[in-house]
């Protein structure tokens, strides 16, 4: 017979708990920091677009305390081609050098792929290549 599992020990939740609210913590203080930016909906290009509702709209904006670019939403890619643009951040946020990752990506109702995000500091241009090469 399967033993149980383990119960936490009584330390354990409460110190989840403060990580928690540490994070939340974290991420209420960049928002509220007059340095980071408004978010921006960029142009889809190369025939991605937007996804259908419930899913947000591929958005990207910049927290100046910390100089990082933060994305947040989906992007419709079932039209689109590999390998292409996306779409193009403005001038301001072009990076100082490329930056490049990995990411999932939904390619159906219910399917997965890791995708390659490729940000040009040369134009500002947003590649997304899937399968991850």
């Amino acid at each position: 017979m399967p033993t149980p599992d383990k119960q936490p020990s009584n330390d354990f939740i409460p110190w989840l708990t403060e990580r928690s609210q540490t994070a939340a913590r974290g991420v209420q203080s960049l928002d509220n920091d007059p340095t980071t930016t408004g978010w921006i909906e960029p142009t889809l290009l190369n025939s991605f677009v937007a996804p259908a509702a419930p899913k947000t709209r591929i958005r990207y904006r910049l927290h100046g305390r910390t100089n990082s670019l933060e994305f947040a939403g989906h992007i419709d890619v079932s039209a689109a081609t590999t390998n292409t643009v996306a779409f193009v951040l403005i001038q301001p946020f072009w990076p100082e050098y490329d930056i490049s990752f990995l990411t999932d990506m939904s390619t159906g109702a219910t399917t997965f792929a890791v995708s390659r995000v490729f940000i040009s500091s040369i134009n500002g241009n947003v590649t997304l290549s899937w399968p991850a090469t």
